[in-house]
């Protein structure tokens, strides 16, 4: 099930200003899905409208720039070995395929990552659906990271870390000066001088 984009925002909107109300002024979105970024950059947006703080932490991006040895693509031994590490039983391990992504474009542009396509020397955007495109489900994103490399031992290892991270960033948020609110009334007056 899914809450789409608008659903989600409205329900990050309705949560954030219940929490404004009681005085929260800084944010931390922990994000561990793709398809949420829209929706947690456009609560972000408005509560830093508002004065807020709101930082949006995609943990598949943090995680291999705190250790390059934790990088990887989507369902590559990155998010299964955290998979392993969380529950175990949700791991099929003998159902782990290569890559294969599909030319789903055409011959002469063929995929080579999230939503992109080679042509002519230069990766084009073509936002579509993961089934269309990977049949596996594993998108490498030029990571070496296969999923039959996964061990629970390196999850544990990449979640404590990006935790331990997590937490530093929480407490230097806390010392950030907040901005001020944007008067939207007033807010094209510098383009009149």
């Amino acid at each position: 099930m899914s809450l789409g984009v608008q659903g989600l925002y409205d329900v990050l909107s309705s949560i954030t200003r219940q929490l404004r109300a009681y005085g929260a002024r800084r944010f931390v979105f922990l994000n561990g899905h793709g398809g949420n970024v829209k929706s947690l950059s456009m609560a972000s947006m408005d509560l830093n409208d508002a004065g807020c703080l709101a930082a949006v932490v995609n943990w598949w991006r943090v995680a291999p720039q705190l250790d390059p040895a934790w990088g990887g693509g989507h369902g590559g031994a990155m998010e299964t070995s955290a998979n392993l590490a969380i529950d175990p039983a949700s791991v099929d391990m003998s159902q782990v395929t290569d890559e294969n992504l599909l030319p789903d474009i055409g011959a002469d542009m063929p995929s080579t990552g999230w939503n992109s396509v080679s042509f002519g020397g230069a990766e084009v955007e073509f936002p579509r659906r993961l089934a269309r495109f990977a049949s596996s489900g594993w998108v490498a994103e030029g990571h070496d990271d296969h999923p039959r490399g996964a061990s629970a031992e390196l999850g544990k290892e990449m979640l404590e870390g990006t935790a331990a991270w997590l937490q530093e960033f929480t407490h230097a948020l806390e010392a950030e000066k907040l901005p001020e609110p944007i008067d939207f009334s007033r807010a094209t007056e510098h383009l009149d001088q």
